[in-house]
């Protein structure tokens, strides 16, 4: 008996393989979701799964069966039949999966949505195509484009209407030319004609619909954790994954995955201009910087923890922030490009010299590195010249080659500068800090500007040390103290977003 309240998930399917596909993604669904109900429509009545709660016919009558079969003569069986199954759901409250789909992470959102929408539908991605064959990805979403691997709808009139008898006749009217999603599509395209007294949306793809050849644009955006549901036809590896013989990182190395280089993305997602990432240079006041906002915003402020990796993914996905801060050239890859492409960054400069000293003076009193007894061993100017020799990171651009972490490149003044403009809100020395007050202030991450503390407080150092100091870093921190001197000069960098 089913109970006209319940919310489920529906498939469509022909045939023993896409029934087997449907068992693995209903499997999935119900892990995360054992509260809800699964009910598939077969041609075959013999096929049976225990995953299933219900077993239903896809025809109700030979016209549908000669209507189908008038179809197959121009597109595939497996694409008409969810036109025939949908209105037919057993659901108050309805998604429907294709079978080559895995459900990765809780899909609640689209079934507490259908408490407002009539229907909701999933975005196609942008594919790019030469003389009929797909050779690759131009962006991950096309605005005015459905693909029908997932779609949810409740038992509304206007929804049965839309998804049921609507759907059917614009296909035949179309002479059967074009599929089911592009008749969808052609929906939201003219929404006056088509959706009149419907209420709709179309949500995001990368987290409902992710198909195999966004896979690795997402990974290299940083989008490839908010993905909720999958879809990739190669269903023998989806099985892996929920069967634990791979993990879901690991389908980015198959070949029709990797065949859709994200370098040659045209349309990049957008960044998300809410949250802020705080790239802390080592000696630029980050720790007090740091205090100072949670002060104001509390644990909305997160330290990056390079030896919590997971846990710090974790935050970062669950979205329970608004600054990240933290010195983070130990991060791995999926939090690297989480933050390095869809966020805003700021930071502080210092002079090099004074930057050098300051972390010289730090080193000897705190017994926190390595070079703690060999710094109390030697003067500043020893330590400078080990320093550049050694290219530790105070001896060398190392500021630059934060600043365009990352990326690859040089670390010298004009690749920081493009790497500014690319992803920084803003830039400024610690002699300008009282201008990053009256930033953080108008972005709500403090409540006033002099709240921010101006801690420039750099150790004494008399003119003849600091001309030797100078004299050993020149050459090694010529780009650094360009930088400075230019961000100094003009005012902070405030690249537009």
């Amino acid at each position: 008996m089913i109970e006209a309240s319940e919310s489920g998930v529906i498939y469509c399917t022909s045939g023993k393989k896409y029934f087997d596909d449907a068992v693995v993604s209903a499997k999935s669904f119900k892990k995360l979701h054992p509260e809800k109900k699964v009910a598939i429509f077969t041609e075959e009545d013999t096929f049976r799964h225990e995953i299933f709660d219900y077993h239903l016919p896809i025809f109700s009558s030979q016209d549908e069966i000669d209507w189908v079969n008038r179809y197959y003569e121009k597109q595939p069986k497996k694409w008409m039949l969810k036109v025939i199954c949908t209105p037919k759901s057993p659901f108050a409250k309805t998604v429907h999966l294709d079978s080559d789909t895995l459900v990765v992470q809780r899909i609640d959102a689209l079934f507490d949505d259908l408490d407002t929408y009539d229907i909701i539908l999933t975005h196609l991605d942008w594919v790019k195509q030469e003389k009929g064959v797909n050779i690759g990805l131009r962006g991950l979403t096309v605005a005015n484009g459905i693909n029908s691997g997932v779609y949810a709808f409740k038992r509304s009139k206007a929804a049965l209407r839309v998804m049921g008898p609507q759907w059917r006749e614009v296909c035949e009217r179309e002479g059967f030319v074009r599929n089911e999603q592009s008749i969808l599509s052609e929906f939201i395209r003219n929404p006056k004609e088509y959706l009149d007294g419907v209420c709709w949306k179309v949500e995001d793809n990368v987290k409902y619909n992710a198909t195999r050849r966004m896979w690795r644009s997402m990974y290299e955006y940083g989008l490839w954790d908010d993905v909720r549901v999958l879809h990739f036809n190669e269903t023998d590896k989806l099985a892996d994954v929920f069967e634990g013989r791979m993990t879901k990182d690991q389908l980015l190395q198959l070949p029709r995955v990797r065949e859709c280089d994200p370098s040659k993305l045209e349309l990049v997602p957008k960044r998300d201009d809410t949250k802020l990432v705080h790239f802390h240079l080592a000696k630029t006041a980050g720790k007090s910087l740091l205090k100072s906002i949670r002060d104001h915003i509390g644990d909305e402020a997160v330290s990056f923890n390079p030896a919590k990796q997971d846990e710090f993914r974790n935050r970062l996905q669950a979205g329970n922030w608004t600054m990240v801060s933290g010195h983070l050239s130990g991060a791995h890859s999926p939090v690297r490009y989480r933050l390095k492409h869809r966020y805003r960054f700021f930071t502080v400069l210092r002079h090099p010299v004074d930057r050098f000293y300051s972390a010289y003076n730090y080193i000897r009193r705190t017994n926190v590195s390595q070079l703690y007894q060999l710094f109390n061993d030697i003067s500043a100017v020893e330590a400078a010249r080990y320093c550049v020799e050694k290219r530790l990171d105070y001896g060398r651009n190392s500021q630059c080659s934060g600043v365009i972490w990352d990326s690859g490149l040089a670390p010298t003044f004009q690749n920081a500068l493009d790497a500014i403009n690319e992803r920084y809100a803003f830039v400024c020395t610690l002699d300008q800090m009282h201008d990053l007050g009256h930033f953080l202030c108008e972005r709500g991450l403090i409540k006033a500007a002099d709240t921010i503390p101006h801690v420039n407080k750099t150790q004494s150092m008399d003119a003849g040390l600091r001309q030797e100091l100078t004299e050993v870093l020149y050459d090694a921190t010529s780009e650094d103290a360009h930088l400075y001197q230019h961000v100094l000069e003009t005012g902070p960098l405030k690249p537009p977003t």
